[in-house]
């Protein structure tokens, strides 16, 4: 599934979904490397609510998340790349180049790795747009799920470049909503100007089993 939105000005939103990505071996590799490795970290909100789910960051230079947040959170500061993810960079960028995909846009070279695992259907992540601070105005966010199933939804929002973290909706393009279930094994791109005009989520499911979702993206 390849959808490509023409925005207004020269803005290009682009979503791509690719099922059974990596070969059998490749994807059992990253499995066990999820399922065994030791640096999860689960933590408070900067509301002070407990966050739904666990995650890593990496980041290949070990540079914090965000470069503009106020403190440090542990959760967000980098674990250094172990064997296997100095391997998987290197091969995952390989890969995705040779998908030649169907866009005009800048294509990233790859340094950073969030996991969030969601250890059941009652963990989730609320309605957000990528962090532009870290990733720049038009980032390629590439996802690979693990384990279960569970559906990303994005919504069309409001664009206000005042207020960057506005989520609010644009009534007037529900029509461009989607609901995307992302398979064990499938990659899953948002690139262009998607996180500009669209929000994503996964949300609270009856979904029983562990879903791992590796977001790979360049940082800046």
């Amino acid at each position: 599934m390849e959808t490509i939105i023409y925005e207004d000005g020269n803005d290009i939103s682009f979503i791509y979904y690719k099922p059974n990505f990596l070969s059998k071996d490749k994807y059992e590799e990253l499995k066990d490397w999820l399922h065994t490795n030791p640096n999860y970290k689960g933590g408070i909100s900067f509301n002070q609510t407990e966050i739904p789910r666990e995650q890593i960051w990496y980041q290949e230079d070990g540079e914090y998340f965000s470069k503009n947040w106020n403190g440090r959170i542990p959760r967000w500061e980098s674990c250094p790349y172990d064997d296997y993810l100095k391997g998987f960079q290197p091969y995952i960028q390989d890969q995705i180049s040779k998908l030649n995909l169907n866009y005009d846009l800048h294509v990233p070279r790859f340094n950073s790795f969030l996991v969030n695992k969601y250890r059941n259907g009652n963990d989730s992540i609320k309605p957000h747009r990528d962090n532009m601070d870290s990733f720049g105005e038009e980032p390629t966010v590439a996802v690979l799920s693990v384990g279960e199933i569970r559906n990303i939804e994005l919504k069309r929002i409001k664009y206000n470049k005042e207020n960057l973290n506005s989520i609010k909706a644009d009534k007037t393009k529900q029509y461009l909503n989607q609901i995307i279930p992302l398979e064990p094994n499938s990659l899953f791109i948002m690139a262009g100007s998607t996180q500009k005009y669209y929000s994503h989520e996964i949300k609270k499911c009856a979904k029983k089993d562990v879903r791992y979702s590796v977001t790979i993206r360049e940082y800046l």
